[in-house]
């Protein structure tokens, strides 16, 4: 049996990832000038009469590390709900911006990381994707990569690409989650909140 948001994991992406690829700068230019981007999506401007350059540099870091996890975050969220939170090519191109640009803030004494980062970022320049079931998989074979990344940034208490996302993601590949009480538990409540809409439309 198979339901409506199983096929929906299966449904080809609209876009290409190379597509987005092919209209961005090289990666020289895209470490040089962010003119094209929203103002505050890659870089943020400096305030010299608040920070230091030390916090300026920590505050760059940061930034660009919450919003590249940000995309991983949502996309894999995204697949375990069965649901589209936008074009997952764009957010992979922007999960890329964010992690190239990161990589001049980070410090010698994190070369661990750093080597982390690079190694995300030559699977995502070799990530070619045609259904999107396939960013579910990128996800998964790279989850160890993404978690180092993450611990790097994110405290304890937040919610970012937990193990528990990584076993529903799993689920949801295998398509195990069918067996799985969680699954129907969100199925259940979305048809509730359907049916308290239908009621609500007629109410009215």
């Amino acid at each position: 049996m198979k339901t409506r948001d199983r096929r929906k994991i299966e449904k080809v992406d609209k876009y290409d990832l190379n597509a987005f690829r092919a209209r961005m700068p090289q990666e020289e230019k895209i470490l040089s000038d962010y003119s094209d981007q929203t103002e505050g999506v890659v870089r943020i401007a400096r305030d010299s009469q608040k920070e230091s350059e030390e916090e300026f540099h920590t505050m760059q870091e940061q930034h660009n590390a919450n919003h590249a996890l940000y995309y991983f975050n949502m996309l894999a969220d995204g697949l375990i709900e069965g649901r589209s939170t936008g074009n997952n090519c764009q957010k992979m191109v922007r999960a890329r911006e964010h992690m190239m640009n990161l990589r001049e803030f980070i410090g010698d004494e994190k070369a661990e990381l750093k080597g982390v980062i690079e190694t995300l970022l030559k699977k995502i320049q070799e990530f070619c994707p045609i259904r999107r079931k396939q960013f579910g998989l990128f996800l998964v074979e790279n989850w160890p990569l993404m978690r180092s990344f993450s611990q790097a940034y994110v405290k304890k208490e937040q919610r970012c690409l937990t193990d528990e996302q990584f076993g529903k993601l799993n689920d949801v590949l295998s398509g195990r989650c069918l067996l799985k009480l969680w699954w129907w538990k969100r199925r259940t409540r979305r048809r509730w909140m359907k049916t308290l809409g239908l009621i609500k439309k007629v109410a009215k």
